[in-house]
């Protein structure tokens, strides 16, 4: 994982990048390459746009962007594209995530993650990424 220097963007990415190792490292190991060990990594291009690299494919993937055309080389389903996007709306704008990603209103998670899921959940809010609960 490479470490950028510490603006606000940098940091939140720096730390968008940690979660995505945590979801690789416990559950189904999602972003993580089985076979090589690989994990996905998301950056940022001269432009300041941020780009996912994903881990199967080696394919460089807009992640400000994710029409289906655009990720035809992801190698996750639509629920895991669109949890990149929020990422990426939260490393540009700080826009912080919603626990309902992980899990339903009633605590049944989402991504067939069992009891790891607060795993993920935890390291979501120990980096300030998860919004705080309304209530």
């Amino acid at each position: 994982m490479t470490l950028y220097p510490a603006t606000d963007r940098q940091r939140r990415l720096n730390a968008a990048n940690a979660l995505i190792q945590v979801i690789a490292s416990c559950g189904k190991q999602f972003f993580r390459n089985k076979s090589t060990g690989q994990v996905a990594e998301l950056t940022f291009d001269w432009g300041g746009r941020v780009w996912l690299t994903d881990e199967v494919t080696g394919q460089r993937l807009p992640a400000y962007d994710t029409t289906a055309h655009n990720w035809r080389h992801f190698s996750h389903g639509q629920q895991l594209r669109f949890f990149i996007r929020y990422l990426c709306e939260y490393i540009l704008d700080g826009r912080k995530l919603e626990q309902s990603i992980f899990v339903h209103n009633d605590g049944q998670e989402r991504w067939g993650y069992g009891d790891d899921i607060w795993q993920v959940i935890a390291a979501a809010a120990t980096a300030d990424i998860l919004a705080k609960s309304k209530g």
